[in-house]
């Protein structure tokens, strides 16, 4: 997610939280001892979104896991942070106010953007059960 920063970055965004989680489940009692382990590798992070002038908060907390080959190395996951963006909204003022920077994702290069909005089926029943009630 590091990498897709960058791009948030030339949307105005100005801070980010950065957490390293750790599973208990997997790690259990060697908790402490691996985040301290990892620590190096937290603090590099931590200072490569500082060098892209980020304002930093940043926690290490009981390890988002990924999957690796018989020596340990794992792939790494895709920054594609503009490949769908998908906009929920319920046409209220605030999702207007959101749908500002929908349209900067799509100046920004978004391959794709899917608008969702859900209503609620008993509101539309009421409604109609007015609307038929009422007088012209």
């Amino acid at each position: 997610m590091i990498c897709s920063l960058e791009r948030l970055k030339e949307l105005g965004t100005k801070d980010a939280v950065f957490i390293n989680c750790f599973n208990i489940r997997d790690v259990g009692t060697l908790a402490p001892g691996l985040m301290e382990l990892s620590r190096p590798a937290f603090e590099k992070q931590k200072k490569l979104l500082e060098d892209m002038g980020f304002k930093v908060t940043a926690e290490m907390v009981l390890v988002l896991r990924l999957n690796g080959d018989e020596n340990g190395q794992s792939e790494a996951p895709t920054c594609n942070f503009f490949g769908h963006i998908l906009f929920p909204t319920d046409f209220s003022d605030n999702a207007e106010r959101a749908f500002a920077f929908v349209e900067k994702f799509a100046k920004s290069g978004a391959k794709k953007i899917t608008l969702f909005h859900v209503q609620d089926k008993e509101k539309i029943d009421a409604c109609r059960r007015t609307a038929i009630m009422s007088p012209l």
